[in-house]
């Protein structure tokens, strides 16, 4: 579980005078007592170890609060500055470095993924026949970021049976060699199947770019947003800040993983990335600013409106595991809010599960991580 809340329900405001809209939100001490008694309770019920909750109104955080423990062995509290494994929210950040190489012309969302791994071009679909058949369509950029691309998690079964372990690879290149050597579990397009489809896109990423993905990451990412605490590899003198992982189980927190500055052998667009809530706030902002940070474009508007754009057709579920997330459609790396409105959102009880469905139309994030992002 990540130990982390960061909502963003920062909207822009439509107030012509500036004045106004600087002082449209101010967080009263009444609602900060409440929001800090729902981090809180989070905490009390058992269902988190701890957080960091962040509110963001023009790009100005106008409420944070640290609760509960960063180690509940080490009775170690949180902090504003605490680390947390961020998981699938590296999704989204790889997704925004790829999409500028779209908007310099260097690649397509239409592209076929074989133009820079040719496995693509020989894959084959296993239907539930047990027949292996040529895919109907070929996999594109666009289905890999969608994760429609039929592509399988390194969890399927048929890696398993077929000894095949990505585990024991050293680079990304060897990586995703290992995991385009299973079929296809759904033709391209047809199906939305969680997997590694950021990993091959980071791989592609490096392809194009002749540079190692975690390099052009920190260069075209990283950097200008000034997350200087961001890593796929913790230095050894910030592991202290790094939070435990664990698991509510049997109505306690059960300790998964502590303080293990090593996420990843080598940097991955699916997942492992460490960070602080404060920095991935500022990468929020990118997205929430259309593409600019502090005054500066790093990404055209348009580009930013597609991936937060749901484009999943409504005959595919979006299902995690064994998770169905009712109105949500996909953009590109990014789950959309698509059935919540404003009513529901006010008066349906806030539950740790569905914090998701209490968001506006149109919120996003990405469905397999509890952090919140959009509005």
């Amino acid at each position: 579980m990540i130990n982390i809340l960061t909502y963003t329900f920062s909207q822009k405001s439509n107030h012509k005078n500036n004045d106004i809209a600087k002082n449209y939100f101010i967080i009263k001490p009444e609602l900060t007592k409440k929001l800090d008694a729902a981090g809180q309770h989070f905490v009390d019920e058992g269902k988190l170890s701890g957080g960091v909750s962040m509110i963001m109104h023009q790009d100005k955080v106008i409420y944070q609060k640290a609760f509960g423990m960063q180690s509940i062995e080490e009775q170690q509290p949180m902090q504003m500055n605490s680390l947390f494994r961020i998981a699938s929210m590296t999704k989204p950040m790889m997704t925004v470095a790829l999409l500028m190489l779209v908007e310099e012309g260097k690649i397509s969302l239409d592209d076929k993924a074989e133009k820079w791994l040719p496995q693509f071009a020989t894959i084959k679909v296993l239907e539930q026949d047990g027949s292996l058949v040529t895919p109907k369509t070929p996999v594109t950029i666009k289905h890999l970021l969608m994760h429609t691309s039929g592509t399988r998690s390194r969890a399927d079964a048929w890696f398993r049976k077929n000894n095949i372990d990505p585990s024991k690879a050293t680079s990304l290149k060897e990586y995703v060699n290992i995991l385009l050597q299973v079929p296809l579990i759904n033709h391209p397009g047809e199906g939305f199947n969680y997997a590694m489809n950021n990993d091959i896109v980071a791989r592609i990423i490096e392809i194009i770019t002749k540079k190692n993905f975690g390099a052009f990451m920190k260069e075209r990412l990283f950097m200008p947003l000034g997350m200087n605490n961001t890593w796929w590899i913790v230095p050894e003198k910030e592991v202290n800040r790094l939070t435990s992982i664990y698991l509510y189980k049997d109505g306690k927190q059960v300790l998964v993983e502590g303080k293990e500055p090593i996420q990843s052998e080598f940097p991955r667009g699916n997942g492992q990335l460490v960070a602080s809530a404060e920095d991935y706030m500022k990468f929020i902002q990118l997205l929430l600013n259309d593409g600019v940070y502090k005054g500066k474009r790093l990404i055209k508007k348009e580009l930013i409106d597609i991936m937060t754009t749901d484009m999943l057709p409504k005959s595919i579920p979006l299902k995690v595991g064994n998770t169905i997330f009712p109105n949500t459609g996909f953009g590109l790396s990014v789950a959309i809010n698509s059935g919540a409105n404003k009513e529901k959102w006010l008066s349906q009880p806030i539950l740790f599960e569905n914090l998701f469905q209490h968001l506006p139309h149109g919120s996003y994030l990405y469905p397999a991580s509890p952090i919140l992002t959009g509005g």
